[in-house]
């Protein structure tokens, strides 16, 4: 395997899969949406900053 990429994880599923893994995740595509505001409350778009 050499890249690994996920779509559409909270932050806690990012972090569970990432510390399973011998590599690092080199994608996560979140939906930004002023009607679905998920990912300005759980900490997803926090955890992309980082």
């Amino acid at each position: 395997m050499r890249h690994v990429g996920v779509s559409h994880f909270t932050p806690a599923q990012l972090e569970a899969l990432a510390s399973r893994l011998s590599q690092p995740l080199v994608t996560h595509p979140v939906e930004l949406h002023p009607l679905r505001l998920e990912p300005f409350l759980d900490g997803t778009f926090d955890q992309c900053v980082q």
